[in-house]
């Protein structure tokens, strides 16, 4: 059987038709799914409504699929979506130019998931041709945005850039990572927010970053077309 759960359309998010109505008009790319842990019970999505949204698959109505939870906070479209894989805390990337941790025991509520979708209408611009809103990142956190973290530093443009958790092995995560669309890999501390290490060698935006489960050891892929592998000596270098 195949489950389809839609978009990350604000009409599947619960209680809309009660409170909205059913006719809802807007629709969004999801560009980010990830499981909550091994359970393959919870997964995650994230797109273009700027919404984090989880789905029990245990508790799904194939002919009405619906979210348990939300989280907004994001002022643009969620490019990627990365879980600790404890079940309980996820990273989201945005086209904001910022990546948001989330814990999933303090989701949005209602009016905070309806606030963020009536505001990206309002957001009209493109990532991929243009340069952000120069408001962006300088409101602080929205209220009632429930993120524990807000992490900027980093361009998010022209890609869906991925964010990760560094591994528990080598790091026990206490770093989130992501790459950059001027080229650089971005390296966070997760508890202070604060950039640990940027790293330059690629000439074009860095799409993806993978650190090595046992070693200390990064490879990431760019735009420029190469490949590039970092390794900590004690400071991260280029290899």
């Amino acid at each position: 059987m195949v489950l389809t759960v839609c978009s990350n359309s604000f009409s599947d998010l619960p209680q809309f038709q009660t409170s909205c109505g059913s006719d809802d008009k807007w629709n969004y790319d999801v560009n980010a799914v990830s499981y909550a842990d091994n359970s393959s019970h919870v997964v995650y999505s994230g797109g273009d409504d700027t919404l984090c949204l989880v789905w029990d698959l245990r508790l799904l109505d194939e002919d009405n699929p619906r979210p348990v939870a939300g989280f907004a906070g994001h002022g643009a479209g969620i490019t990627y979506i990365d879980s600790k894989g404890d079940g309980r805390y996820l990273i989201s990337n945005s086209k904001d130019q910022s990546i948001k941790l989330w814990d999933i025991r303090q989701p949005s509520d209602y009016g905070m998931l309806k606030h963020a979708r009536d505001t990206v209408e309002e957001t009209r611009w493109d990532y991929r041709f243009e340069a952000p809103p120069r408001d962006f990142g300088k409101q602080g956190k929205t209220e009632g945005d429930p993120s524990l973290m807000t992490y900027r530093g980093h361009q998010v443009l022209r890609s869906l850039l991925r964010c990760h958790f560094s591994p528990a092995h080598t790091t026990g995560q206490r770093y989130v990572y992501t790459g950059c669309s001027s080229g650089k890999l971005i390296v966070y501390d997760v508890l202070s927010g604060h950039i640990v290490s940027q790293l330059q060698g690629h000439t074009d935006a860095v799409r993806d970053v993978s650190w090595h489960p046992y070693e200390q050891v990064i490879c990431s892929s760019s735009w420029d077309g190469t490949h590039a592998w970092w390794e900590y000596e004690p400071e991260m270098k280029e290899i």
